[in-house]
């Protein structure tokens, strides 16, 4: 008998630890994600695959970060979460001074370098982005 994954394509598999309310979370964030980009001047670089469909992010100014690769220069850390169990890279990058947006679910207490946006909400996510993309050091 074949594993109900076996006939999904790989960038639809739900990680074997996720509720099913978890993946369609995660789904949620991607499309607010892609929404609130849309008009800006960025390039989003993602750490793993995040998309719903092979086709999920044509149009819009994605990259994959290579294994082990560390971007050179960032604008900040967008972690734009429904469920978030360890916000590990918004830590880290508060603590290297990169400023953060993130939702409640996150879990995160607010301080200095953290926009807290609401889940799925792209229109905040799209404010939040620009206002992050014209502070940056790197806009200069």
């Amino acid at each position: 008998m074949k594993h109900a994954t076996e006939n999904t394509p790989p960038s639809m598999r739900v990680p074997p630890h996720w509720t099913p309310e978890q993946a369609l979370a995660a789904l949620e964030c991607l499309h607010a994600m892609r929404e609130a980009m849309h008009g800006l001047d960025m390039t989003l670089l993602v750490a793993r695959r995040a998309e719903e469909a092979p086709d999920f992010w044509q149009g819009s100014p994605v990259r994959l970060l290579a294994p082990n690769e560390e971007p050179a220069l960032l604008a900040g850390v967008v972690l734009p979460a429904i469920v978030e169990q360890r916000p590990t890279l918004a830590l880290r990058a508060l603590s290297a001074g990169l400023p953060v947006i993130a939702t409640a679910a996150c879990g995160l207490a607010p301080q200095p370098g953290l926009t807290l946006i609401e889940a799925d909400d792209s229109a905040a996510l799209h404010a939040a982005l620009a206002k992050m993309l014209t502070e940056s050091p790197s806009a200069t």
